[in-house]
């Protein structure tokens, strides 16, 4: 098997899509090059094997894998609780428990 890209695109510049070849070859470039980053339109978000899983979150025209810990700081105010709740949920489903870290408190912490 060969690899797979996951990109964001913008819904609201896909007229552009169309009218310039800007956006295919810049999407083949970054496919290609298994490279992430902005392309016309949108960005490429994840690139990977296919053999193996890539779980990504989309928020606010970008996006970005769920296990990379940089971007958890990076985007830690976009990382909201739709996205987290969502992935309790099938870790749930699929015979996990999820609980939230509980915070210490101010006695204990010090």
């Amino acid at each position: 098997m060969g690899l797979n890209t996951v990109a964001v695109l913008m819904n609201d510049r896909a007229h552009e899509i169309g009218e310039s070849g800007a956006f295919g070859n810049a999407l083949a470039r970054a496919m290609i090059q298994c490279e992430r980053g902005p392309i016309p339109c949108g960005v490429v978000a994840s690139c990977g094997h296919a053999d193996g899983f890539q779980v990504v979150v989309a928020h606010g025209n970008t996006g970005w894998r769920v296990n990379e810990e940089r971007y958890d700081r990076l985007y830690q105010d976009r990382l909201g609780w739709q996205a987290l709740e969502a992935m309790a949920e099938c870790l749930e489903r699929n015979g996990y428990r999820v609980v939230k870290k509980r915070k210490p408190r101010k006695e204990e912490a010090g």
